[in-house]
C-alpha cells in the first residue's frame, strides 16, 4: 500500500461517533483549548462542532458547554493533553481538534495557538477563563493557573454562515432576521454587495457571515435549536441575494472520501 493510499484509507475508515441528532444538529467533532505551564495542564474544556455540510469539512456551528456526556468530554481532554505532551510542548495555549470513535479519541489537528473566531470568548463567558490573556502571559514566562468556574455560567454559541449558491452578492441583509432575535449578541458580514462568493453548489463553501448567541446554560438545547432555525433562514436569504456565477471557477479543495460512505 502506498503512502497516499494509506492516508485515504485512514480517512475513510476512521468514522466518528455521532452525538445529538433528532431535532438537534449532529455533533461529530470537538475543539479543546488547553492552557499548559511547565508540562502540566492548567485549564482545558471542550466545545462541540456541528457536523460539516457534506461533502466538505468546513466549520460551521459551535456551542459551549458541550451536550455530550461528561465522561466523553474528559476522555477528549485527557487525550488532547497527551497529544500536546507527545509533540514536545510544555507551555502555552493549544487549540486541539478531535473526533470520538469506537476505539477512543482520534486527533484531527494540533494548533499551538488560541482557537479562532469566537472560541476564546466562549471559554471566557462560560467558564471565566480567557485563553488569549493566558497565552500571552505564558509567552512572557509568567506562570499561569487561571481561576475558573466549575459549572457553566451561560450557554454560548456561534455560527459561521456558509454560502450555498455561487455567484455575486446583490444585497447585504441576510442576517437581519438573526439581529432581531433576543439571544443574538453580535452579527458580522464577511461578504458585501458586489463580492464574488463560492457556494456549496460549486466547491468548498465560503464563510459569508457570523452571528453569536448567548443564553442560560439550562436552556442550551433550546438555544441550539433556535440557532439552527436562524441558520436555515439566513442561508436561504443569502441565496436569494446572490446572482450569477463566478467566471473561471476552479475547485479549491478535494472532496472527502467520507462522502462515498453514504
Amino acid at each position: 500500500m502506498t503512502l497516499i493510499s494509506s492516508k485515504l484509507a485512514a480517512e475513510t475508515f476512521i468514522v466518528p461517533i455521532v452525538y445529538g441528532g433528532g431535532d438537534l444538529p449532529e455533533i461529530t467533532e470537538f475543539d479543546c483549548d488547553i492552557l499548559m505551564w511547565d508540562g502540566k495542564p492548567q485549564y482545558a474544556n471542550v466545545l462541540d462542532n456541528w457536523i460539516p455540510e457534506a461533502p466538505y469539512f468546513q466549520d460551521r456551528g459551535f456551542n459551549m458547554p458541550s451536550i455530550t456526556p461528561k465522561d466523553v468530554q474528559q476522555q477528549i481532554i485527557d487525550y488532547c493533553v497527551e497529544c500536546v505532551l507527545a509533540l514536545g510542548f510544555k507551555q502555552g495555549n493549544f487549540h486541539m481538534e478531535a473526533w470520538m470513535t469506537t476505539i477512543g479519541p482520534v486527533l484531527i489537528e494540533c494548533n499551538p495557538r488560541v482557537g479562532g473566531a469566537s472560541i476564546f470568548d466562549l471559554h471566557k463567558q462560560v467558564y471565566g477563563v480567557d485563553p488569549s490573556v493566558n497565552f500571552f502571559l505564558s509567552a512572557m514566562g509568567i506562570p499561569i493557573n487561571p481561576p475558573r468556574f466549575e459549572t457553566p455560567q451561560c450557554a454560548r454559541l456561534f455560527y459561521l454562515v456558509t454560502a450555498h449558491k455561487t455567484g455575486v452578492f446583490e444585497g447585504e441583509t441576510f442576517l437581519d432576521k438573526a439581529k432581531e432575535n433576543e439571544h443574538v449578541i453580535s452579527t458580522v458580514y464577511f461578504k458585501h454587495k458586489g463580492d464574488k462568493v463560492t457556494g456549496l453548489d460549486k466547491g468548498v463553501p465560503e464563510w459569508i457571515g457570523q452571528f453569536d448567541m448567548k443564553g442560560d446554560a439550562k436552556d442550551l438545547e433550546s438555544l441550539i435549536r433556535e440557532l439552527d432555525d436562524l441558520v436555515k433562514e439566513s442561508t436561504e436569504e443569502a441565496g436569494r441575494q446572490t446572482a450569477g456565477e463566478v467566471v473561471n471557477f476552479k475547485p479549491n479543495r478535494r472532496r472527502s472520501t467520507l462522502a462515498d460512505l453514504e
